[in-house]
């Protein structure tokens, strides 16, 4: 099909490296991690991708490409260790409380039960100001950040709670590189990239090229948090990393696949409220359901289901 088609690395066909993308990530999903394997392989045999091992939907080759990079080549990295101490402090004295209501759930997918949760501070270089709120001393120190790095890709704390599997993935793009401060990590928390494995330390950072398929065990007892930082890789000439800030990446991006996710055609902002309304799937749905109750509308509140007729 894809020889047919004439997909593949050197056509820069994108559609082929997300249909390829969708399904491997799909099969791995389902518990089918050996099949999907195969298909990587195959994919890389037909030059989809440059190495079964690394998926991204966006490649640049002229960038040096290996699991992890050393922490101490980025001055802005340093910065932020130097100030560890006011972080880990104010990291703290949230996580003492109900955190439920202060941490998003990341859409990635898991391995049977277990908890991914995060603080976004900065997305496609977009502000959170709740989360900057929310940490005002840890706020002011990534604002002293380097612009660039701002707008990068995200800047946000990652909490990971014991018996959780993140399934393995890649990530968008290798022109970019992902830091991780341990801020609290327990024993028995193991990082996976590519065909290599690590553990954090608290006050340090790691970097990692996540366009390598990448997955963490959490085997401890208690919640691991790191702060991310995303960088766009050094190699990265201006003109490409200007390709990485396109309209459709970003929080436009995963807009639309909520969206799509959802069945959710339109989403409307009054000042008020939040009005979506339901593709043509999901609408027909509701409105089988909705005769079937012999209802008009129904509305979801802490007591559960109310319906008006």
């Amino acid at each position: 099909f894809y020889k047919k088609k004439g997909y593949g690395l050197k056509s820069s066909s994108r559609k082929s490296r997300q249909l390829s993308i969708d399904l491997i990530e799909a099969m791995v999903i389902d518990g089918n991690g050996q099949e999907a394997a195969q298909v990587a392989t195959l994919c890389t045999q037909l030059g989809i991708f440059s190495d079964p091992l690394q998926r991204p939907l966006i490649f640049f080759e002229n960038v040096e490409s290996k699991p992890f990079h050393e922490p101490h080549s980025f001055p802005a990295l340093s910065f932020l260790e130097e100030n560890f101490s006011i972080i880990q402090q104010e990291v703290s004295s949230i996580l003492e409380g109900n955190t439920e209501e202060l941490f998003s759930d990341v859409e990635e997918p898991l391995v049977d039960k277990g908890q991914w949760q995060e603080i976004v501070f900065y997305e496609a270089g977009v502000v959170s100001e709740r989360s900057a709120s929310l940490l005002p001393k840890t706020f002011s120190l990534i604002q002293r950040l380097p612009k660039e790095i701002r707008n990068a890709g995200v800047v946000m704390l990652s909490k990971l709670s014991p018996n959780t599997h993140i399934v393995p993935h890649c990530g968008y793009t290798n022109g970019r590189l992902r830091a991780h401060l341990g801020i609290s990590i327990p024993d028995d928390v193991i990082l996976r990239v590519r065909d290599q494995t690590t553990q954090w330390t608290e006050g340090k950072f790691l970097v990692m090229d996540d366009s390598y398929e990448h997955e963490v065990w959490h085997y401890g007892t208690d919640d691991r948090v790191v702060l991310i930082v995303d960088m766009f890789h050094p190699d990265l000439a201006e003109s490409e990393k200007k390709k990485l800030i396109p309209k459709e990446t970003g929080l436009r991006r995963k807009l639309q696949k909520m969206m799509k996710d959802n069945h959710v055609r339109s989403i409307v902002n009054d000042g008020e409220n939040i009005v979506m309304t339901a593709d043509r799937f999901l609408g027909e749905k509701v409105r089988r359901y909705l005769g079937d109750l012999n209802v008009d509308s129904v509305q979801l509140d802490e007591f559960g289901l109310t319906e008006n007729e």
